[in-house]
């Protein structure tokens, strides 16, 4: 899995080029990866460079190499320019963290609103955190599934995660966070029929695993996460997401190595005391603007982001560039 996922990484169109450093006797080692990144990565010849700390010299003589090795990476990193392309293009993640009541009231709507307008343009939505689709939640999803082979495949993962949370002896329903409960979500179906408002009303395409890449495929589509959002924001930029479009009632700084975060506020308080915030959805309450007005302000922020005429705050700030895997050795909600 470790290797598909760094695979993953390496393919994706926002990356021009790599160094992939390595002990030289684990489990990732070059001669156990390369052969998967060979098949995966589009001129891996030419964008991954491998470097084996044992066969270096050391650490140091390593990352000596390493700077050198950067400077000519660069080069060919630089011969890439922007081209215009239509939106069937693009792949949108969607996710929520630091959720308030108001969550499930603004921001997730209109970011359903820009979802069901990105699939209509022929892009493609994914919406993650399967603990967090509980209930009613998942039976919807289930409900506008292309297949009943879908259906059953979405209500099968609430299954599948509710035994991996089990097997460690913890509860599936254990959701909510301090922060969530004070923000009034008292348990998770309350917090579940929030969460499936960022994927709108489209038709669900099909459910697609932790790490597994999109490819061609248009149309929304389930993806199999944990909720934690340094687990499953990474997830949506490994299955090839371009921009991800991240809620919150209550703050977040979170970005991503692999790509933007628009940062969506859920109230008015939020967005004006909050640096990180890039879009208010606050406006809502104050019947400023519809869930459509800020949908369709979502939809056109994330066209400008995605074609580089926009940046985010969390890319603004620099440091905002979190990159977790999933490791299966603990439970994740």
């Amino acid at each position: 899995m470790l290797n598909q996922l760094l695979a993953d990484s390496l393919r994706h169109p926002n990356l021009g080029a790599a160094i992939y450093i390595d002990l030289g006797c684990g489990k990732t080692c070059v001669e156990c990866s390369a052969p998967i990144f060979q098949s995966a990565v589009p001129d891996f010849n030419q964008r991954v460079v491998n470097l084996v700390i044992q066969s270096s010299g050391g650490s140091r003589r390593t990352v000596e190499r390493g700077l050198e090795i950067v400077e000519k990476q660069l080069q060919f990193a630089n011969q890439f320019q922007r081209q215009p392309v239509p939106i069937s293009k693009l792949v949108v993640g969607t996710k929520c963290g630091g959720s308030d009541r108001w969550s499930g009231v603004t921001a997730n709507p209109a970011v359903g609103v820009a979802a069901d307008m990105l699939v209509k343009a022929g892009a493609a939505v994914l919406l993650p955190e399967i603990p967090e689709l509980q209930g009613a939640a998942m039976m919807d999803l289930a409900h506008r599934a292309r297949t009943r082979a879908v259906g059953r495949k979405l209500m099968h993962a609430l299954q599948r995660y509710e035994k991996y949370v089990a097997s460690f002896g913890d509860d599936f329903r254990e959701n909510p966070s301090p922060g969530n409960i004070k923000g009034g979500l008292y348990n998770i179906y309350l917090k579940s029929s929030g969460v499936k408002a960022k994927g709108g009303t489209s038709v669900v395409e099909d459910l697609i695993e932790y790490g597994e890449w999109l490819g061609e495929r248009k149309g929304l589509y389930v993806l199999y996460t944990p909720g934690y959002d340094q687990i499953s924001t990474p997830a949506l930029f490994l299955s090839g997401a371009q921009v991800a479009l991240f809620t919150t009632g209550r703050g977040t700084g979170i970005g991503c190595a692999l790509g933007p975060v628009v940062k969506i506020g859920s109230n008015p308080q939020l967005a004006r005391a909050n640096g990180d915030i890039d879009i208010d959805a606050g406006t809502i309450l104050e019947k400023k603007a519809t869930i459509q007005d800020v949908g369709r302000k979502i939809f056109h922020e994330t066209l400008e982001v995605a074609s580089g005429r926009k940046f985010t705050r969390a890319e603004e700030a620099g440091y905002h560039t979190e990159f977790k895997i999933w490791e299966s050795l603990w439970p994740a909600l």
